[in-house]
């Protein structure tokens, strides 16, 4: 009688380690899937956030170019600039796009000019962006034409 008492005992004890072993699997495979899904949701944060610089980055570009044109059609002698611009009421560099504009001659006989643009967005030192723009001004016309194929890098 004492040695079923014993067995009756151990065999509750096994049942309950048993418990315990698939109460901690199952919460490491539900701790295993929620970081996954975190992991996840930062990654897709970083592409948003990555999209929406470059995308900012493209828009500083292009009214870079159009700062440079009306310059130019003000001041003859406008020789470029490097061109500061936030895009929100505060003064952070995560708001602030870095445009450098330079004006550049083509040719002495015909006085074309070339406006060459980088802009960088935001004004910071690993996450920014890096878009070109090209603005051709012809002489004859007056009228600038914007370069067949702008370059974007992002760093």
């Amino acid at each position: 009688m004492i040695a079923h008492s014993k067995n009756c005992r151990a065999h509750a004890h096994r049942r309950r380690g048993a418990g315990l072993v698939i109460a901690l699997v199952t919460l490491l495979v539900i701790t295993s899937t929620m970081a996954a899904i975190i992991h996840s949701l930062f990654a897709d944060l970083r592409q948003t956030r990555q999209a929406a610089s470059e995308l900012q980055a493209q828009w500083l570009a292009d009214s870079a170019l159009s700062r440079a044109a009306a310059q130019l059609q003000s001041n003859p002698t406008y020789a470029g600039e490097t061109w500061r611009a936030s895009v929100a009421s505060n003064d952070s560099s995560e708001s602030t796009g870095v445009a450098e504009i330079r004006i550049e001659q083509r040719e002495e006989q015909n006085k074309d000019l070339r406006v060459i643009v980088e802009a960088r967005y935001p004004d910071h030192p690993w996450r920014r962006v890096v878009t070109r723009r090209t603005l051709l001004i012809s002489a004859s016309n007056k009228n600038p034409t914007t370069g067949a194929s702008p370059q974007e890098t992002a760093p």
